[in-house]
């Protein structure tokens, strides 16, 4: 009786298992969630354990053969996915190093997972971050020439709005459309855009100073949208389209993937259409203001007949604000934590004479900006395997996806020294080439934004450093938002007028 009581014991515990896994990720912490959804995840998951148990529990008790057989398929289920899970799994295929465990913990917990698997593996290695392998690159030179080698096998994975647009957004065009369309909206996107706007973009921004109340990140997205749309379609806070433009751009947003694939988001979009094309007769009135909008079709009066045209300039605003309000959360929370920067900065600025500028023509605010992407903001890049692709020793197969690890090549780079450190005076009188700092991307599917988020974010800087000081109300611990890292949904502050006893500084360079 003891050798049976024992046995069914030991069979009951192999079948256990398997639910290790389950109560891992029960066990995570998830910053930014609701407590509610928290509570609701758990109960779910903690039911579904206790149904696993009871039928494991039941038949133990009352069937005993089927207990058997339980622990015989737990027991290989176990050997599989320890095998699977094994960094050595496919050297023989020539696959690289690396776990394949699904949805490993650290993945949504910690910020330095993907620098942690280089560091245990090398430049390239796998992972399973979601449903699909992955294959991870760390080293900007390296996978510039991959991407450039293999551009023919490769392809961006597309996000769920993409979906809305003919030939596709930009970002994730085939080869066969994106050079033309790609040329057109590159001469839409003019280098002096922000600085003939430059007087209301300045008051737009005044203006959310003076009601700045809220978490930043919310702050930071309502103030970017109103920048955005006057610069992509000329429409100002104070004009009447806006509050349905800002509506319809609500139905529409790239973050929230329960709704960017639906049928409301396609209503959002032909309303917006319709905003557009009536904004579009004013365009060539005498005093319209420059927009993307209008520079499209001065140069080609029939391009908003095409609906990729159309669709990819809603959505690039729809990105552009999303995108330089994430990079301006990121500032300022990088700014709390380095105070004698903010110190500097507002010094130049309350001089009142024009910013001082060093030999490429770059103000402090300007490496603010730099130093912040390099740190942070710049992520990763994806794209999936259209055929079995090399990298090097190691094969990629056909379906895989491939990420580009842009921020942990920022921090292993030796062209940076002590790369863990924020120092805007790395990039004084120096540029860097894109092997080595390439926060916008590396191939041809580069963002052609770039100049308008640094020329918006130096314009945010001055407004706010040259009549602000801050305080940190809230903050927390830094949450992953489901494809990007991001400061915490608490962090949140307080503008004040900068305290003339304040003493901290920060020495000039030699």
């Amino acid at each position: 009786m003891p050798e049976i009581l024992f046995e069914r014991l030991a069979e009951a515990a192999v079948c256990l298992v398997p639910a290790w896994p389950l109560l891992r990720f029960l066990g995570r912490r998830r910053p930014g969630r609701s407590r509610a959804s928290r509570l609701a995840h758990l109960a779910a998951g903690s039911l579904a354990f206790m149904a696993y148990a009871g039928v494991i529990a039941a038949s133990a008790i009352y069937a005993p053969q089927i207990l058997r057989g339980l622990a015989l398929c737990a027991a290989a289920g176990t050997g599989l996915y320890l095998w699977w899970s094994s960094p050595g799994f496919g050297r023989r295929r020539g696959l690289p190093p690396g776990s394949l465990a699904p949805a490993p913990v650290g993945l949504t917990t910690d910020q330095s997972f993907f620098l942690n698997q280089h560091r245990r593996h090398g430049p390239v290695f796998k992972v399973l971050p979601k449903y699909r392998p992955t294959v991870c690159l760390v080293g900007h030179a390296a996978a510039q020439d991959f991407l450039k080698a293999s551009a023919a096998d490769l392809a961006a994975p597309p996000s769920l709005f993409n979906r809305h647009i003919p030939k596709g957004f930009l970002r994730y065009m085939d080869a066969a459309h994106h050079g033309d369309y790609r040329r057109r909206f590159q001469a839409a996107l003019a280098p002096d855009l922000v600085a003939s706007n430059d007087g209301p973009l300045r008051s737009l921004m005044r203006a959310a100073f003076e009601r700045w109340d809220g978490p930043v990140d919310k702050e930071m997205t309502a103030v970017m949208f109103a920048v955005m749309a006057r610069l992509f379609f000329g429409i100002s806070a104070s004009d009447p389209e806006f509050p349905r433009l800002r509506r319809a751009y609500g139905q529409i947003a790239v973050n929230d993937k329960s709704r960017a694939g639906g049928q409301a988001a396609e209503r959002a979009i032909r309303e917006i259409e319709t905003l557009v094309a009536d904004v579009a007769v004013r365009c060539g009135v005498e005093g319209a203001p420059r927009t993307v909008l209008g520079t499209l079709i001065t140069r080609e009066p029939a391009a908003l007949d095409d609906p990729t045209v159309r669709r990819n300039l809603i959505y690039m605003a729809e990105t552009a604000h999303r995108d330089v309000a994430g990079l301006m959360t990121w500032v300022m929370k990088i700014l709390s934590e380095n105070r004698p920067w903010v110190r500097r900065l507002r010094d130049q600025l309350a001089i009142g004479a024009p910013v001082p500028v060093d030999g490429k023509g770059r103000s402090l605010a300007d490496r603010l900006i730099l130093e912040s992407l390099r740190l942070e903001r710049s992520e990763y890049l994806f794209r999936r395997a259209l055929r079995e692709v090399r990298i090097g020793p190691f094969t990629i197969p056909k379906g895989w996806h491939v990420r580009v690890c842009i921020r942990e090549g920022h921090r292993t780079n030796p062209a940076f020294e002590r790369p863990e450190e924020f120092n805007p005076d790395r990039f004084l009188d120096r540029s860097f080439e894109p092997k080595d700092y390439a926060p916008f991307g590396l191939d041809h599917h580069r963002c052609l934004g770039q100049k308008i988020a640094a020329d918006v974010t130096r314009l945010f800087l001055e407004e706010l450093f040259g009549r602000f000081d801050f305080d940190v109300v809230t903050d927390g611990p830094v949450e992953f938002g489901g494809s990007h890292w991001q400061p915490g949904s608490a962090f949140r502050i307080r503008l004040t007028t900068p305290a003339q006893t304040e003493t901290e500084t920060v020495a000039e360079p030699a």
